[in-house]
């Protein structure tokens, strides 16, 4: 048993000398395993516990009690028709830290163009979680003709929220357009039919009470052609969905002085959000869109250095599983994202917008929770049943019952 212990951690040593002498820079991850090494610092020397972990436990006792060697499948969305890759970096990045922090041995990323197409696998039962946007979570639990055809997803459950993605909607200075009703009766680019965008753009129209075919009409291309139609003025405007700031706004801008942002300023906001309330109002600091881009006059409003936000609406994105998933491995992933949010928040995604344990526990959409996160959330003190105002002692540490309470008004815990 001794010498087979010993082929297994000679093995393992192997399979790190080879990778770290590799002469690779850079490579696609879809595949994760135990056994793959990681280069954030804290993850790494986490790693580096696990492999003494195993070294000092029989190998046969360590594989069927102590590790999970089911493959979890794991889905991330591109934003639109254009490369953006800070969904599926965040998906890698989450699925490392998983790995290092929960029994799991492997995890599979899979990545798709559409979210609605991921929402739809994941309701079949073809992967175990996956970070999908709200608005397209929203259309399947309702089962909306929109884009399901009626067909009501009950399997789909909150693990957490991730990030915020925000609605950027660019317009031609040659239109001299100052807010969303400016474009009623033109043409509008917002990706394919049934992307978050092309959903996005829906959901506005309906709340301005635009009609479909008279006050608008979806151009179906690709986001380049959509550029040089905007700036021939054959369509009136772009609707793009992406995180903040945004790489491919700087782009567009950057190599186009004549393209600007429409605020949102004029829609209704209380119909808004009482109608689609997984939306947020949000304002864009416009200093960040481009180096050059302010000062920029929109209407009668002027935007400068000293007056850069914008208005927009923003929307989570949020990790979510099907019922299917084991309720004990939900419980070690949600655990292993909250007590790691620092080493999460070094991501460059959270540049602007840092995530924090209450925005992670908080969902606008009607979706019921694992047992598993339920669990979690409730041992930390992030969902309590009991309505005392003393609670707020409890976020984050413990349960919040009638126990700990009395030991809090005892002045046992301060």
């Amino acid at each position: 048993m001794y010498n087979k212990l010993l082929i297994i951690i000679l093995f393992i040593l192997i399979v790190i000398y080879l990778y770290n002498n590799s002469n690779q820079d850079s490579y696609k991850e879809n595949f994760y395993t135990l056994f793959k090494p990681y280069n954030y610092p804290k993850i790494s020397n986490n790693y580096k516990k696990i492999f003494q972990s195993y070294n000092s436990t029989n190998a046969n006792s360590c594989l069927e009690n102590k590790y999970i060697d089911t493959e979890v499948i794991i889905g991330s969305y591109l934003q639109t028709d254009y490369i953006s890759t800070e969904i599926h970096s965040l998906t890698n990045f989450i699925s490392k830290l998983i790995l290092a922090y929960t029994n799991i041995i492997t995890i599979r990323t899979l990545k798709y163009e559409l979210a609605s197409e991921l929402l739809l696998d994941l309701h079949k039962n073809k992967i175990d979680m996956a970070i999908i946007p709200s608005p397209i979570v929203y259309e399947g639990i309702i089962g909306s003709n929109l884009i399901y055809d009626n067909n009501t997803f009950t399997n789909i459950q909150f693990i957490t929220n991730t990030n915020n993605t925000y609605i950027y909607i660019l317009v031609n200075i040659s239109n001299s357009y100052s807010n969303i009703y400016d474009i009623k009766g033109r043409k509008m680019y917002a990706g394919k039919k049934n992307s978050l965008s092309w959903k996005c753009a829906n959901d506005i129209y309906d709340t301005i009470n635009f009609s479909k075919s008279k006050d608008y009409k979806f151009e179906y291309t690709t986001l380049n052609n959509a550029l040089k139609l905007l700036n021939l003025n054959k369509i009136g405007s772009i609707l793009i969905t992406d995180t903040y700031p945004s790489k491919i706004i700087y782009n567009i801008i950057k190599n186009d002085n004549t393209i600007y942002l429409l605020p949102l300023d004029e829609i209704n906001e209380q119909i808004f959000i009482n109608r689609f309330f997984y939306y947020e109002k949000a304002y864009i600091d416009l200093n960040n869109i481009s180096n050059s881009y302010l000062p920029k006059k929109v209407g009668n409003k002027l935007y400068n250095i000293y007056n850069p936000n914008l208005i927009t609406y923003n929307f989570c994105n949020m990790l979510v599983n099907n019922n299917k998933f084991n309720q004990d491995i939900t419980y070690n992933i949600v655990k292993s994202i909250h007590n790691n949010i620092d080493i999460i928040n070094t991501q460059l995604i959270y540049n602007f917008n840092k995530l924090s344990n209450i925005y992670m526990t908080f969902t606008y959409i009607p979706l019921p929770m694992s047992k598993g996160v339920l669990q979690f959330l409730e041992e930390s003190g992030y969902i309590t049943y009991n309505n005392s105002k003393n609670y707020v002692h409890y976020l984050g540490k413990k349960k919040c019952n009638k126990y700990n309470l009395s030991l809090l008004n005892n002045r046992i815990i301060h």
